[in-house]
């Protein structure tokens, strides 16, 4: 028996945190080797690079963390000039968002945070 097509539940979810969190550029769920599976707006390979660029930086920040004796990594956020770089983990697999600069990041932590477990919950099957 072949499992039911989740895209449309996730594509939904990133649609729906994108609305929620005003400054998000762009959105996607991604596996830890770097391969998107859903992403907003349907960006392409702009999609694909921000995942293999996110998943990059998990498995090397989760290594920093677990040498460091800090456990795995839950969350990386990372400023720069012109926006912000957030990579959730839901379950088996990464939230990655481009914020804008001038956006409140409390506001984008909080619905990234709905959003990972929306994923989650989407990606067993609930």
């Amino acid at each position: 028996m072949q499992s039911p097509d989740r895209s449309p539940a996730l594509q939904d979810t990133l649609r729906q945190f994108a609305m929620v969190a005003e400054g998000v550029v762009a959105c996607a769920v991604f596996a830890g080797e770097g391969f998107a599976i859903a992403a907003h707006p349907n960006a392409g390979d702009d999609a694909a690079q921000l995942s293999a660029i996110c998943a990059n930086l998990a498995f090397t920040a989760d290594g920093a963390m677990k040498r460091l004796a800090q456990g795995g990594l839950a969350r990386l956020l990372l400023e720069a000039e012109h926006g912000t770089l957030l990579c959730c983990k839901s379950g088996d697999v990464w939230l990655a968002a481009l914020i804008d600069k001038d956006a409140s990041l409390a506001h984008a932590l909080f619905a990234a945070q709905k959003a990972s477990g929306d994923i989650e919950s989407i990606l067993a099957g609930g």
